[in-house]
Formats: C-alpha cells, sequence, structure tokens
C-alpha cells in the first residue's frame, strides 16, 4: 500500500500588512562577482563548513536545508541551485541578514524581484526568509481558464484566511491568505525555485 506523499511544509503568514515590491532605486540586484578559481578544481565543502553555514543561515533567518540556500541565493542574486557552492559558502559566512523595508510592527514583504518573502516581528525585524514564486506576467491558458499571472506592487491588509487546503480554479491553495481581489499568498504542493 502505498500513501501519498505530504507536501512541503508550507509557513503561515501572521501579519496584517504585505508590502509587494521591488528593489529601491539604486539597490544592487546583480549575480555577486564570481571567484576566479576554476569550480572544477575547488575542494569539497567540509562537514564542519556545511555546519557553520547551515548555522548562519538560521541565525539570519533562512531556517535549515536546501529551501534555505534557495532564500539566500535568491536574496543575494545568485545563481539558484539549492546546494551551497563554495563560493555559496564563502557568501553565507560575510552575508548579513535581510532587512526590512518598513520597520516597527509585524508583516510581510514580498521582493517581487528577489522573489523571496521576508516575515517580521513586531519590530519589524526579520525573522523568516523564504522563497516564493510570483506571477510571471505572461499569459497563461490552464484548465479551461485564461488571463495574466500578474502579482500587484504595493501595500496591501490581509483581508481573510483559510486554514488548510483550499481548492481554487486553477488548484490547490495551501493556507490562502487574501490581500486584494482573490489574490492570495499561499502554499502549493508543486512551486517552482
Amino acid at each position: 500500500m502505498t500513501t501519498a506523499a505530504k507536501p512541503a511544509p508550507v509557513y503561515l503568514l501572521l501579519g496584517l500588512i504585505v508590502l509587494l515590491f521591488a528593489p529601491a532605486a539604486g539597490v544592487a540586484t546583480t549575480k555577486s562577482q564570481k571567484s576566479t578559481r576554476p569550480r572544477s578544481h575547488a575542494r569539497p565543502l567540509t562537514g564542519a563548513e556545511l555546519k557553520r553555514a547551515t548555522a548562519h543561515l538560521s541565525e539570519m533567518g533562512y531556517g535549515s536545508g536546501r529551501t534555505a540556500v534557495i532564500a539566500f541565493q535568491k536574496w543575494e542574486g545568485r545563481k539558484v541551485t539549492g546546494t551551497l557552492s563554495r563560493d555559496d559558502l564563502d557568501a553565507v559566512l560575510n552575508a548579513n541578514a535581510p532587512q526590512a523595508r518598513d520597520t516597527g510592527y509585524k508583516h510581510v514583504e514580498v521582493d517581487l524581484d528577489r522573489q523571496v518573502l521576508l516575515l517580521t516581528d513586531d519590530e519589524g525585524v526579520v525573522r523568516k526568509v523564504v522563497p516564493v514564486s510570483t506571477g510571471s506576467e505572461k499569459h497563461y491558458r490552464e484548465k479551461g481558464m485564461s488571463g495574466l499571472a500578474y502579482t500587484p506592487r504595493g501595500r496591501f491588509r490581509i483581508y481573510a484566511k483559510i486554514s488548510g487546503w483550499r481548492e481554487s480554479p486553477l488548484g490547490l491553495l495551501y493556507y490562502p491568505s487574501y490581500f486584494s481581489d482573490g489574490l492570495a499568498i499561499h502554499g502549493n504542493s508543486s512551486v517552482p525555485n
């Protein structure tokens, strides 16, 4: 007998305000400089190096595992692989925790260009950073429906939340938090990096 695979964990959004934005003018979002050392000759990461990197990712709010690495790589504008290279290790160990645009209150910020979500505490300090996949701004045709896959930019309030799974016309949503005309921040069992 086989059992259905459980979806990956999804983080609940507790903030009342959602900020969806692009980086401010002048904020670099280009890829970090590459090491001049050929990758084929780079020595593999040791267990101790991986442990240090994992601890620092967790301290900065990224959590642990592949999701943490993906969120870090997105935030830092690095190639998104979900695994740590030697260059990534150096970047992790020298990185500072992401900072929220707004401070002083609990909220969620989604950086549409970097494709990450920042969950803050009551003071607006980033406590969790997770990768997201937002609307691509492209037309879609799926399940007899068509439209533009978009995510609006701006400042929104969460007006409704549903616990657990919800069936929508385009598929299943996990713990959707609705913020604008039926659009929601939600989990899904299949989300691209």
